[in-house]
């Protein structure tokens, strides 16, 4: 990376310490105070019209960033390895609602077992049909995928 790139870079960064919103000829006094470059020169920075950086202007830039901004932790996650975990988040999120619901339906049938000499209302048909509202009722629930 050039001088002029990595100048540019860590303007940058100085510059996302600002709030949200702030108008960039405020950002540019900000990094200027922050600095001590000048507007001119920081301006010269940020437009990409800055032919080179000497090493104190490239000093200060990096104390200020280092102080206003620590770097970022690098993150090795491609786009593909994200949308892949952002999946698995949305797929056991579904599992938890099914697990809840068939334990919601062990539970009926356990209250409802042939061997304890009882029919639910309704007889048999009585108790499928409560099963069937209870596994519509959990369809219901799960969210649709995006897409």
């Amino acid at each position: 990376m050039s001088s002029v790139a990595e100048a540019k870079s860590l303007v940058q960064r100085i510059a996302r310490t600002m709030p949200c919103g702030s108008k960039v000829k405020e950002i540019l006094r900000y990094v200027d105070r922050e600095t001590k470059l000048g507007a001119r020169r920081v301006r010269g920075i940020w437009n990409d019209t800055a032919k080179l950086i000497r090493a104190e202007e490239m000093d200060a830039l990096r104390k200020a960033a280092a102080r206003l901004a620590p770097a970022p932790v690098e993150q090795s996650h491609t786009l593909g390895e994200v949308a892949a975990r952002y999946e698995a988040e949305r797929v056991m999120a579904r599992l938890e609602v099914v697990e809840r619901a068939l334990a919601e339906v062990n539970a009926h049938l356990a209250r409802h077992a042939p061997n304890q000499g009882s029919e639910p209302e309704g007889g048999r048909g009585g108790a499928l049909a409560r099963l069937g509202e209870m596994v519509g009722a959990l369809a219901l629930q799960i969210p649709e995928p995006a897409g």
